[in-house]
């Protein structure tokens, strides 16, 4: 019994890093998109770029599939790019 709690604790604390980290790298995409626009480019170019480079990385570091993480990041920018007509995923909060 002790050592299922203990197991169900860890469980937790690791899926409550996995969403801290999903949001940080969520809130570093916008920051990305912000100096990018005031850099001269359109939000959508802007999010276009990362995205290819989220994909192109996750190549490089034979990465496939590519992480959750990831995932929900790149979904978020093709919809800001307007690749897709699947809305971004709704903040995890």
């Amino acid at each position: 019994m002790v050592v299922g709690l203990g197991l169900s604790l860890v469980a937790s604390q690791q899926l409550w890093r996995e969403h801290q980290a999903v949001t940080v790298q969520l809130a570093a995409d916008a920051e990305a998109l912000q100096v990018a626009q005031r850099r001269g480019y359109t939000e959508q170019a802007a999010a276009e770029h990362l995205y290819q480079a989220i994909e192109a990385v996750a190549r490089l570091e034979n990465r496939s599939p590519i992480e959750l993480n990831d995932i929900i990041r790149c979904q978020t920018l093709r919809s800001i790019a307007g690749i897709t007509t699947v809305p971004a995923p709704a903040p995890l909060t």
